[in-house]
Order: C-alpha cells, then sequence, then structure tokens
C-alpha cells in the first residue's frame, strides 16, 4: 500500500534528526534503511532500519485513521 507522501514525511520527522530526501521513494531498501538509521534521533540510534521505519508508518497509518475520521465526522453533521 502506497502511503501518501505528506503523512509519512511528517511522521518521520518523529523518529529522525533530518528530512527524507526528497526522491526517498526511489531509493532502494538498503540506502533507505542506512538514511534512517543514520539520521535517527537519540532515542532510536540503536534501532534498525526496517524497526524505524516501522514506528513511521505506524504513526502515518494512524495519521491517516485520525484524518479520514474527521472528514467522515464533518460530512456526517
Amino acid at each position: 500500500m502506497k502511503q501518501t507522501p505528506d503523512y509519512y514525511r511528517i511522521a518521520s520527522e518523529f523518529y529522525l534528526c533530518a528530512p527524507l530526501p526528497q526522491d526517498y521513494e526511489e531509493m532502494g531498501d538498503d540506502e533507505f534503511n542506512d538514511f534512517l538509521e543514520e539520521h535517527a534521533f537519540e532515542p532510536f540510534e540503536h534501532w534498525n532500519g526496517d524497526d524505524i521505519n516501522g514506528c513511521i508508518l505506524g504513526l502515518c497509518h494512524r495519521m491517516e485513521s485520525i484524518a479520514r475520521d474527521a472528514v467522515n465526522e464533518a460530512l456526517n453533521n
């Protein structure tokens, strides 16, 4: 499932100390994981890229869910 880049980008700011590269979606898995590991905030600095990505994806999904619920509520009231 393709993520909305803005949600993913925003969610990544909670785990990384540098913004995602503009072409992050085009990076290979190893290159992307290396980026995540090299730019992880201190509490996550010893985590592997897959685990950091999992946290980012989890927050991204939650953000999307909150936005979708808010839109549905606005449309139904």
